[in-house]
């Protein structure tokens, strides 16, 4: 990396030579307070790399392993034991949590690949 007058050229090396030019600035945080607190959408962010986004992302692998067994069986052979209100519960209930995924993967940081920064702006 070059610098000169606040401007940095990295050059990346791969298939292809790319410059990219950035402009060295202070780091200012976003002002997303009100009186001194977060607002209601900063504290609800969840960070890629948090303990929880890795164990509710085993949880949905579980879901689904059990949903690729089941889902054919059922299908297929239309059993009586899975005709059971506890069965039919616990489908819905994965097909809740399986929505839940898609609401929370839009409120999840990003990792940007080139810099490997965390993204937590909401844009």
């Amino acid at each position: 990396m070059h610098e000169y007058n606040g401007l940095s050229t990295t050059t990346i090396l791969g298939s292809r030579t790319l410059k990219q030019f950035e402009f060295q600035t202070e780091t200012v945080e976003n002002d997303n307070t009100i009186h001194g607190e977060k607002n209601f959408f900063e504290r609800l962010k969840i960070h890629q790399k948090s303990k929880f986004r890795t164990y509710w992302d085993i949880a949905i692998c579980t879901f689904a392993f059990w949903n690729c067994l089941t889902l054919p069986f059922e299908v297929a052979f239309r059993p009586e034991s899975f005709e059971s209100y506890a069965n039919k519960a616990f489908n819905y209930f994965i097909d809740i949590v399986f929505a839940l995924d898609i609401l929370l993967n839009f409120r999840t940081t990003v990792v940007d690949d080139l810099s490997g920064d965390e993204i937590v702006d909401s844009k």
